[in-house]
């Protein structure tokens, strides 16, 4: 969706750019609905573990077509390199997870005129913070990752490094280092879009996999869920589930709340703003997408924010519940008439 849109900013049509995909199994639905949503790439080319019917590659009229044998990251690096040569001189490398070893070692073999960091939800925070410390986090990775990661980069020649200079496009008003440079995005692909589109009644809540991530328990989520039921009393309610949350909870959840479960096939960004109708308001504890949304809707699309109440948040106090408040902090910082934080408490 992110590299779409800055196609649109960086002036680049989309039949002169070739997709590169590495997607999970998890992610591979809506990847594969977005791409049938914009089948005018001039090339697409699934990598390793990205699990790609080859068909889909062929009806894009792609020469690069996935073989089994190549599922292992190890013919990624290969096929990254040989790609780089076939390729020669580019105007732009798009990435979308600078995190992603996979994604940094292109950037750095691919000879391109300016290598362009997309959105990656709120990761980005954390990517230009420590841009500007000029140092990585720390690699906590297990003993075989971390012989793994030595075997690509001594026989393989995985280039990881991070490249001296990087442009962000993002949605997030960040100050970037010196020889870094920032371009916002705007979203004026999909805002063009989500002009068109009329309302619907109803209130969308975005789910979101804070169970399995260990930000909530399920105890906690369960209670922050109900305070958002009698904030809305009254409301019909469709609970939007992420894709990583637990299926049999979502259904519990629809159970006892009498909210409508809900799994899209696109991002929501995409879905209200291409696919169908938008809701009569948007609402979530904490996701990436409430502030993507703000920037494509304006004051088309009333959005909640509800901040954890103190007492029914047990990694308060930690580091790790310091960061989720400094993102509620920053969204009270974004409040104004159409983007609202609200306060629980017990």
């Amino acid at each position: 969706m992110n590299a779409i849109e800055a196609c649109s900013t960086f002036k680049m049509p989309l039949c002169d750019c070739l997709l590169v995909l590495m997607a999970d199994r998890k992610s591979l639905p809506q990847l594969c609905s977005l791409i049938n949503q914009t089948p005018d790439w001039g090339g697409i080319l699934p990598l390793a573990n990205a699990g790609i019917n080859p068909a889909l590659a062929e009806e894009q009229g792609n020469s690069f077509i996935r073989h089994p044998l190549w599922g292992n990251d190890l013919f990624g690096i290969i096929k990254l390199r040989n790609l780089a040569q076939c390729l020669g001189q580019l105007d732009f490398v798009f990435i979308g997870d600078l995190g992603n070893p996979m994604m940094r070692h292109f950037s750095q073999i691919a000879e391109a005129r300016e290598l362009v960091v997309l959105d990656d939800g709120v990761a980005t925070l954390q990517f230009v913070q420590w841009r500007n410390a000029a140092k990585w986090g720390t690699d906590r990775r297990r003993l075989k990752k971390q012989a793994g990661l030595f075997l690509k980069r001594h026989v393989l020649g995985l280039k990881d490094g991070f490249p001296q200079r990087l442009t962000f496009y993002s949605v997030y008003d960040v100050h970037v280092p010196e020889h870094d440079r920032l371009v916002k995005n705007s979203y004026d692909y999909l805002r063009s879009r989500a002009e068109a589109k009329t309302p619907d009644n109803g209130i969308y809540f975005l789910g979101g996999p804070l169970v399995e991530a260990k930000i909530l328990s399920e105890y906690e989520y369960f209670w922050h869920l109900r305070k958002v039921e009698e904030y809305f009393s009254g409301s019909k309610i469709v609970y939007v589930a992420h894709r990583r949350e637990s299926a049999e909870r979502v259904n519990r959840i629809g159970r006892s709340l009498g909210w409508e479960p809900r799994l899209f096939d696109y991002p929501i960004e995409f879905q209200l703003a291409v696919v169908g109708q938008r809701p009569e308001a948007l609402a979530s504890f904490i996701s990436s997408a409430l502030e993507n949304c703000k920037a494509i809707f304006g004051s088309l699309l009333p959005i909640y924010s509800f901040r954890f109440a103190p007492e029914k948040f047990l990694l308060n106090g930690t580091p790790r519940g310091h960061g989720i408040q400094t993102l509620f902090d920053r969204y009270e910082s974004l409040s104004d008439e159409y983007f609202k934080v609200i306060k629980l408490n017990s």
